[in-house]
């Protein structure tokens, strides 16, 4: 019967030890979550970047064809 509790306790001690791990597991994996969420749609986030970029890039393009047609009408004159 002595043996029995024996490996009883120590069979407990290990399932603690494993739930507290899962436990710390989870948090650090929600906490990881908000934190890739906060990066990609945060205030200066990926995607307000992207959006950024997207309206620049088409500035440019359109001041680069302006800059096509005033030099070809400087040419032909």
């Amino acid at each position: 019967m002595n043996e029995k509790l024996t490996k009883f306790h120590k069979t407990s001690k290990q399932n603690g030890i494993t739930l507290v791990a899962l436990v710390i597991t989870i948090v650090i994996l929600i906490i990881l979550a908000v934190v890739s969420i906060n990066a990609i749609f945060g205030e200066n986030g990926l995607i307000q970047r992207a959006v950024e970029g997207r309206k620049e890039h088409e500035k440019s393009e359109a001041r680069e064809r302006l800059e096509v047609v005033l030099a070809d009408a400087y040419v032909e004159k």
